[in-house]
């Protein structure tokens, strides 16, 4: 690892296409650029600027994280302490990835941070009219299309909401764009930065993960006038992190988690919108729960994707932990032909890839997957399947994982399908419909 001496987010510019943010690092400009259809945005110059400034922030966590820099400087907003708190909170607990996966000290948490820049007051937004209307985030994953679907089966006001890295892994998410934009009004940003590649070089970063999450939700308050409730698929076990380095706690989807949902809406609530509340329905499910419901019928199963390096051939890698965890997953609920028609590979045929994912001895991966427990009830149920159980990843589970859970089966099934929050987390008028549909 190189760092930086110094990242400052130096300024921000509209267009009429979108947004720029520019930050300097060792006094080298680089930049991010959102593109955006300005004339759906109606807000008063302040809450724009306001807004566009703390998109801005999401994107400098990308930055700090690739540079890991020894300052930051925050030069478009006056952050109060408080604020500027939530944002170091954010940077700590994505940087420790990095540092775990590279075996680095924890230089991040010696980082000193400043901010200058306008102080905002936006304290008008109370008597807003009430819309009745949600922004689903969609990305063509099982659970953003799982929401979809139980939103849509209550006729709810349902305003979708893509965001796109402008990335070669984009092309399911623009065709899954293409369908849905024919059925429902749509809000759609697409992002690029320039030179990381020439930066993860520079500072020798081999791999960041990048602040999605609160990505998403920064770029939402731009149309928050439109919405009353922002929905995002995230599960419960987001939860659990992948292990501790250094006494820090390492969570991949750490921004995915209820503890940063808490924290993100009352940041927001506070200090940009008094009436936001963004929320998942699938807070207390597990993935394999939500898998069960998203397989109940084919609807949506032709724009379904959840990998990461998705490409024009490819809409599943089959190569990377994400994509093994959704083909082990999904084994209890879809025919194994119409599985196979969208994973080019059977990752069940590669032990090394799925290992991870099943072995008492072996860390989960940093990447979006669940628990153990999910795959080892799915690895039973698909055992039973003369088409799955002669397959090395199925032979190594029942030889080393089955005969030490078997007698915890069924605590395990029942754990693994019930909602462990309560609801706690849904707002009270969405509560029955997830109830029922998630029975």
């Amino acid at each position: 690892m190189k760092r930086a001496n110094e990242l400052i987010f130096e300024r921000l510019a509209f267009s009429n296409r979108g947004v720029r943010f520019f930050y300097l690092i060792d006094n080298k400009l680089y930049s991010y650029f959102s593109t955006l259809d300005n004339s759906k945005i109606e807000l008063d110059y302040d809450t724009k600027h306001c807004i566009a400034a703390h998109i801005g922030l999401s994107y400098l966590i990308d930055l700090a994280n690739i540079c890991c820099p020894k300052r930051i400087k925050i030069k478009t907003i006056k952050l109060s302490p408080e604020q500027l708190d939530f944002w170091k909170w954010i940077y700590e607990n994505i940087a420790i990835e990095r540092a775990y996966d590279e075996k680095n000290k924890l230089l991040f948490l010696n980082t000193h941070w400043e901010t200058f820049g306008k102080i905002f007051d936006l304290k008008n937004t109370k008597n807003k009219v009430r819309k009745k209307r949600i922004l689903l985030a969609v990305s063509g994953g099982k659970e953003s299309l799982t929401v979809l679907k139980i939103f849509e089966e209550a006729k709810a006001k349902i305003l979708l909401f893509f965001f796109d890295y402008l990335d070669k892994n984009s092309f399911y998410a623009k065709r899954a764009y293409a369908k849905l934009a024919k059925k429902y009004p749509l809000f759609k940003i697409n992002s690029s930065i320039s030179h990381t590649d020439a930066l993860s070089k520079k500072y020798r970063c081999k791999d960041y993960s990048l602040f999605v999450i609160g990505q998403l939700i920064f770029n939402a308050l731009l149309v928050k006038d439109e919405f009353d409730y922002l929905v995002i698929g995230n599960e419960y076990s987001s939860n659990f992190g992948n292990t501790i380095y250094r006494g820090q706690p390492v969570n991949h989807q750490f921004d995915k988690t209820i503890e940063f949902a808490q924290k993100v809406n009352t940041y927001v609530r506070e200090f940009i919108d008094n009436d936001f509340t963004y929320f998942s329905p699938f807070f207390g499910f597990y993935e394999y729960k939500i898998a069960k419901r998203f397989f109940s019928d084919k609807k949506y199963l032709d724009i379904w994707t959840s990998c990461n390096n998705s490409n024009k051939k490819h809409n599943f890698c089959c190569q990377c932990s994400k994509c093994a965890f959704i083909y082990i997953v999904s084994l209890p609920f879809i025919n194994n032909t119409i599985l196979n028609k969208h994973f080019w590979k059977n990752p069940l045929k590669n032990l090394g890839l799925c290992k991870p994912l099943i072995d008492f001895d072996e860390i989960k991966p940093t990447d979006c997957v669940g628990e153990k427990e999910e795959c080892w009830l799915s690895l039973y149920k698909a055992s039973k399947n003369r088409n799955y159980s002669s397959l090395p990843v199925v032979e190594f589970f029942g030889t080393n994982i089955l005969p030490k859970i078997q007698q915890k089966l069924s605590l395990i099934e029942s754990k693994i399908n019930e909602e462990h929050t309560k609801y706690k987390y849904i707002p009270k008028e969405f509560k029955k419909l997830v109830m029922d549909q998630m029975r």
